[in-house]
């Protein structure tokens, strides 16, 4: 699964502590454009990787012609190492812009795994003669991940994605094997939480205290420590 700017908001009439994807999903990647996860007041766990895009994505599929005749938009195929997605901009319908030309196309993710430029084709929608320039590729970035939702989002697995975490309402929890370690900076917004509570005192570091934390002020973020003087179930809670 990917996200690059789009948002996922958990279904508030299931039962509270839902897993938010299948098991089956291998990873979850956070390109540049980031990802909002919104828990839609009700409790979620999210047991899967979310992780940095890897390698080279493609970053650019030029137009050099729109043709004519199109009543509708073409379908891009891609012929390449690994799969990009696109969003294909809708050509002028003919009665609004006579001749009916491909205006454009937009990349929504750019997929993984490119080490030579894919092969890029047009199919389809009734009209000829749009053509294409180079395709280009290039390394992938990661973004932002963000968590709103009036609920608790429990992150049970490792995470490697190297961006930000913005925790902007409820609490994001680490729990069991959870773990954030990679996210190069914090931002918790007034009244939201992030409890490590739920760790054994002697894993919580896997939240890096030299990454960069960022509160909004006034109000209360709160952060919820385990024990670290004990090994047992007793809370400390510090507020930012």
């Amino acid at each position: 699964m990917n996200f690059n700017g789009g948002t996922l908001q958990a279904n508030p009439s299931a039962a509270s502590g839902q897993t938010l994807f299948n098991a089956n999903l291998t990873g979850i990647n956070i390109f540049g454009q980031g990802g909002i996860i919104d828990n839609n007041g009700t409790t979620i766990t999210i047991a899967n990787s979310m992780q940095s895009p890897a390698g080279q994505g493609v970053t650019a599929i030029p137009l050099t012609a729109g043709g004519t005749g199109y009543l509708g938009a073409p379908s891009v195929v891609i012929t390449g190492a690994a799969a990009a997605w696109v969003r294909r901009l809708m050509p002028p319908l003919p009665e609004t812009a006579p001749g009916g030309a491909v205006t454009g196309i937009v990349i929504t993710c750019p997929g993984t795994g490119y080490t030579t430029n894919p092969t890029v084709t047009l199919l389809g929608g009734g009209g000829s003669g749009a053509t294409l320039g180079t395709v280009t590729i290039g390394n992938n970035a990661s973004g932002n991940l963000t968590f709103p939702g009036g609920r608790n989002h429990v992150i049970t697995a490792a995470n490697t994605y190297t961006n930000g975490t913005i925790i902007n309402s409820g609490t994001l929890q680490l729990s069991g094997a959870g773990s954030i370690n990679y996210s190069s900076v914090f931002w918790i917004s007034n009244g939201a939480i992030f409890d490590v509570s739920q760790l054994a005192a002697s894993t919580w570091a896997r939240v890096k205290p030299s990454r960069r934390w960022h509160c909004q002020w006034p109000g209360h973020r709160l952060l919820r420590l385990p024990d670290l003087s004990r090994r047992g179930s007793s809370r400390r809670q510090t507020v930012l």
